[in-house]
């Protein structure tokens, strides 16, 4: 029934609370169709400048093709990033963490509101992860250990195409199953999510297996068909999923058992 009244509605000028709430009560084409005619004001997206004799150390994580879709698609998937030792060890300090409560039912906006419809992922803001004042936390040097090595992208691209990031966001997250989700959003636009310029993702979830849901979902303008598609990233175990904060619009799919993750957003 609201679907079928959205017919040239436009949520531009509402709170962001309202937007995603009506948003949150779509089917999916209806949505689709919303954010197409509401669009957000758009920051400008990174565009790596490729110089054609640009050489990348064979240990730094993104190649020149890499760098390549990530101007052209806007994303790239990385597996077996660290490997399963530290995957498992990261998983089991992310475990540990919410079993503790550590991880709290995410807020939204400035006023910090709640709403499940929208999001029900539990979270952790490691912001201040190396600050003294943590140093009690418990796992905190493993926390610290996939911190660094996600930021380490960031700083290889610093040197290898004058990135210029100096400053992160970083969060750790479970979706506890029960259909837990996040509909579609963009990381960062005017006036909402700052600075932030390229979104990682780090999964762990070792077992994940088709059917377990929890798929970022990706969107995907389409010149050639006039209109979008899109991609389903699964969240598989050490798999690094790099995309632009500022270009693509994503949701996180239902998720039918725990699904762990920890977002890095480069500025």
């Amino acid at each position: 029934q609201v679907s079928s009244q959205m017919d040239g509605f436009k949520l531009s000028g509402l709170p962001d609370s309202i937007q995603l709430s009506i948003l949150s009560m779509l089917d999916q084409s209806t949505q689709s169709q919303v954010f197409k005619d509401t669009k957000h004001e758009r920051l400008p997206a990174v565009e790596f400048q490729i110089d054609p004799s640009l050489e990348i150390p064979v240990n730094h994580t993104l190649s020149v093709a890499h760098l390549q879709q990530l101007n052209t698609t806007g994303y790239v998937v990385i597996d077996n990033f660290l490997g399963k030792e530290k995957l498992c060890k990261f998983r089991a300090t992310a475990e540990d963490l919410y079993a503790s409560g550590k991880l709290r039912l995410a807020k939204m906006g400035d006023d910090k509101w709640v709403d499940k419809n929208i999001r029900s992922d539990r979270l952790m803001w490691l912001n201040s992860i190396f600050s003294p004042e943590n140093n009690d936390l418990p796992g905190v040097e493993t926390i610290r250990e996939m911190v660094t090595d996600i930021n380490r992208v960031r700083l290889e691209l610093n040197e290898d195409v004058a990135f210029g990031s100096h400053e992160t966001q970083v969060q750790l997250t479970c979706y506890p199953g029960d259909s837990s989700r996040y509909i579609r959003h963009l990381d960062s636009y005017v006036g909402s999510g700052g600075n932030r310029r390229l979104t990682a993702l780090y999964y762990m979830n070792p077992d994940w297996k088709e059917g377990d849901g929890g798929e970022l979902r990706i969107f995907i303008e389409d010149p050639k068909q006039e209109g979008e598609t899109f991609v389903d990233i699964a969240p598989i175990g050490d798999r690094l999923l790099l995309f632009q904060s500022r270009k693509l619009e994503h949701e996180v799919l239902a998720a039918h058992t725990e699904r762990y993750a920890c977002t890095v957003w480069f500025y």
